[in-house]
């Protein structure tokens, strides 16, 4: 194969890949242990109402197609620490709302995210956004913001 024809083959696969992707259907579990098993396709920035968020484009077992939005949080860290690779198998699995850690904090939804095959670079900003997100947050909500942006009463 020449390489412009590895490039084109590479173009193809991207196409099917957006393709598949504007047919998507979002899965919002519901219950705790709901998981999401199947390739990742996608892992993109939008921007929304509410700030920016990563989505997620998935094929399921059954070649059914699915966004995941990580506008949370422990999505978000979960995605940070596993890096997964776009194009390898993971699974996402809801594991319901949590109580807060501290006194006075809000729930929040919990996830597990198993990725074997991970990708540093393509993640490589996030730590960054989610510093930047948190930071913003505390500043809304009026609490003291350190120069990490993370710290907060939860």
């Amino acid at each position: 194969m020449t390489d412009r024809e590895a490039m084109q083959a590479a173009a193809d696969k991207e196409q099917e890949d957006q393709d598949k992707a504007a047919k998507a259907k979002t899965w919002k579990p519901t219950k705790a242990g709901e998981e999401m098993y199947g390739v990742l396709l996608e892992g993109e920035w939008v921007d929304t109402k509410y700030g920016e968020t990563r989505v997620l484009t998935v094929e399921d077992e059954d070649g059914g197609i699915h966004t995941v939005w990580g506008s949370g949080i422990i999505l978000e860290a979960e995605l940070n620490l596993k890096n997964p690779k776009i194009g390898s198998t993971i699974l996402l699995r809801y594991t319901g709302k949590q109580d807060p850690k501290t006194a006075g904090g809000n729930q929040y939804n919990g996830w597990v995210l198993t990725a074997p095959e991970a990708d540093p670079h393509h993640w490589s900003d996030s730590y960054d956004r989610m510093k930047q997100k948190k930071k913003q947050s505390n500043a809304q909500q009026g609490y003291a913001v350190p120069d990490d942006g993370l710290a907060a009463p939860y």
